[in-house]
């Protein structure tokens, strides 16, 4: 087939058929390799073509054949070795690829960010060196000043790859646990393979990324990031480069802002990798027991009549079990919407309230400290306790309802603790009356809410006894 695309012509078709380019770079990234056999390629071209008219089948077999991508120069090279035609493909293609799908992203390792940070350990001696003349048309200057900033825009480019990719990380768990759940018996065995892959990511990407954006970081074969940064930066301002310093800056804090992201993602996968750990462990603890129990139980079905239960010593076994019928059964705790249940409850809390007060100091005594709201309570208090001593007291079947509505009457910004706090003084200042709780139920309101109690009747002793 001797017709072939231009360049462009051949990126575009390339392009709209981008699912060959991605398999081939998953191939690749499987492998760990920086080629791909002929043979693949074509596997994977043919399995696209299948779904496409004559017209498209013919112009992605053209696209997609070898001379084309040699002539078009998307292929860097053809090696044949043992038989076996290796494609190569050019960087830059790969990295177009990579950047329409956010799965092919290459986590960074701790050996890649080193390398780039040797290159600029090699740009700052040049720097340093006190050689150049910082002469714009000087070559040495200007090449050292175009190399400083590739490595520079390649470094934030790549990190910034790095980023998108770790965000995806999520979604891409989310998916892996979704699958492994379809097959029960599997599931053991991923989440033991999940680890691993989590871990490794975490050890060898995630922290590695995290250390070499950290400003505070101290290596040994030089300085970090930020401090062969700076010292471009100063080179530069001593020298009256004032634009060149402060592009120089503007890079530091891009490679700032990438930090957060990255130290938020390395949290998520620590706390991931941590609930991981930690719930194999339990699941491996009740996996073997459950396997000692089954054997144990298995003992019991056999045909000797003396051995109708689990031998005692399974259970003396483990240390958890030892001394567990020592301790008390939990009591349960029942919630209910009964009168029956309001009134235990209510009575329990009056009760409490009761010891809690025959303990306290009087509130006639009391003073405030350090604080003006104590203060004020304690002041508003006294103020209550005036009033009370100065109304007149009737018997009657509901104390709380009377005092209710005389104080929300007579009483400033009115409120519930003051109603309580009255009934409570009532039990002490009730001269000639006697003062009983009955079982019955009432309710008042107060604003929006409504508030049921047990009803209080205020009898007057001096009646009974003339009586």
């Amino acid at each position: 087939m001797s017709k072939q695309f231009s360049t462009l012509e051949t990126l575009r078709i390339l392009l709209d058929h981008k699912r060959v380019m991605f398999d081939a770079i998953r191939l690749m990234d499987k492998s760990g390799d920086r080629y791909i056999n002929e043979a693949q390629l074509a596997v994977t071209v043919l399995d696209h073509m299948k779904d496409l008219d004559s017209v498209e089948r013919q112009r992605v077999q053209i696209a997609f054949s070898t001379d084309n991508l040699l002539q078009t120069h998307i292929l860097a090279d053809r090696d044949t070795h043992n038989g076996i035609t290796r494609l190569i493909f050019q960087e830059a293609v790969i990295g177009l690829f990579r950047l329409c799908d956010a799965s092919l992203y290459q986590e960074l390792t701790d050996s890649k960010l080193k390398s780039r940070l040797a290159g600029l350990w090699r740009v700052q001696e040049k720097f340093q060196s006190g050689t150049l003349s910082y002469y714009e048309g000087d070559p040495d200057y200007t090449e050292l000043v175009d190399d400083t900033f590739e490595q520079l825009s390649m470094l934030l480019d790549v990190l910034k790859r790095n980023v998108i990719r770790m965000k995806s990380l999520s979604q891409d768990f989310e998916g892996m646990s979704t699958e492994a759940c379809k097959d029960p018996q599997s599931f053991a065995r991923f989440r033991e393979e999940l680890l691993v892959q989590v871990t490794t990511l975490f050890e060898r990407h995630i922290k590695p990324t995290q250390s070499f954006l950290n400003h505070n970081i101290r290596l040994a074969e030089g300085d970090n990031l930020f401090e062969v940064m700076n010292c471009i930066k100063l080179v530069f301002e001593r020298n009256d480069k004032i634009d060149k310093a402060d592009q120089i800056f503007r890079f530091s804090l891009s490679f700032s802002n990438i930090f957060k992201p990255i130290t938020l993602v390395a949290h998520q996968v620590d706390q991931f990798l941590r609930k991981t750990r930690a719930s194999m462990a339990q699941f491996n603890a009740m996996e073997h027991h459950y396997q000692l129990l089954s054997e144990a139980y298995e003992q019991t079905l056999d045909h000797k009549l003396n051995k109708t239960k689990i031998d005692s010593n399974y259970a003396k076994s483990f240390e958890f079990i030892n001394g567990l019928k020592k301790l008390p059964r939990p009591k349960d705790l029942r919630i209910s919407d009964s009168p029956s249940y309001f009134a235990n409850l209510f009575a329990e809390l009056e009760v409490r309230l009761a010891d809690k007060l025959s303990n306290a100091l009087p509130l006639d005594d009391a003073t405030a400290w350090q604080s003006e709201e104590n203060s004020n309570k304690i002041k508003r208090n006294l103020a209550l306790y005036d009033y009370l001593s100065t109304i007149t007291l009737r018997p009657t079947n509901d104390l709380t309802a009377v005092l209710h509505y005389r104080l929300k009457d007579s009483f400033e910004g009115y409120n519930m603790m003051d109603l309580l706090s009255a009934v409570i003084r009532m039990r002490k200042q009730r001269d000639n009356f006697e003062l009983k709780t009955t079982n019955r139920m009432a309710y008042i309101s107060h604003g929006d809410n409504v508030y049921v109690y047990r009803r209080k009747r205020l009898i007057d002793t001096t009646q009974s006894e003339e009586s």
